[in-house]
């Protein structure tokens, strides 16, 4: 398993200069939709990543690292007590890091599977496809729900948006499917690196 260990906050619209090109893994998703879990899950650290006091407040971009790739934390969207600040911040700052950004090797937009997607969600889904960004779909806190309702949720989704990719579940609670996004991350790196040297 990566050794991922905090790095930084920053608050740039871009790879911050001091860090080396090295894929990136972004995790996007609406504020308590359990991201930073799921990152403390997938690391095998359990505080690796904090859950911030104010949902939807944070600015900060949170990179964490091991010795040849990184997670990006990026501040949770749709917390309807941030306001249209945090919109306007999210539609600017954040698109114009996500789009200048060579070092992503894939985006994760993570989806409570209680709720499925939502207005906000569908937005980031388009503006993905939009600019024909490397994403795939991660449904959380699939021990919330029956075998037959995430099933359900699941094929809603993919029959409903034509996702490219297959839509990955997770529980960090029982770590359910933890070593299916894995092994996606390994993939993704690996052919990160292959793209690099063509």
């Amino acid at each position: 398993m990566r050794d991922y260990k905090f790095l930084g906050s920053f608050r740039e619209d871009n790879h911050p200069s001091h860090l080396p090109i090295f894929p990136a893994t972004v995790w996007i998703g609406r504020s308590n939709s359990g991201k930073s879990s799921l990152i403390n899950a997938v690391s095998g650290k359990n505080r690796l990543a904090f859950t911030s006091k104010l949902p939807g407040r944070t600015r900060d971009i949170v990179y964490f690292g091991d010795k040849n790739s990184y997670y990006i934390d990026l501040p949770g969207y749709g917390f309807a007590k941030a306001g249209d600040s945090h919109k306007d911040f999210w539609e600017k700052s954040l698109s114009s890091f996500i789009l200048k950004n060579d070092c992503i090797s894939m985006i994760f937009l993570l989806i409570d599977s209680r709720r499925s997607f939502q207005p906000l969600d569908i937005e980031m889904l388009d503006w993905l496809e939009l600019n024909d960004l490397p994403y795939q779909v991660i449904l959380t806190k699939i021990d919330k729900l029956k075998l037959k309702e995430l099933e359900r949720v699941k094929k809603e989704i993919e029959s409903l948006y034509k996702l490219k990719r297959e839509v990955l579940i997770s529980s960090s609670k029982t770590k359910k499917g933890i070593t299916e996004i894995r092994y996606a991350i390994e993939d993704n790196n690996n052919l990160f690196f292959t793209n690099r040297h063509q």
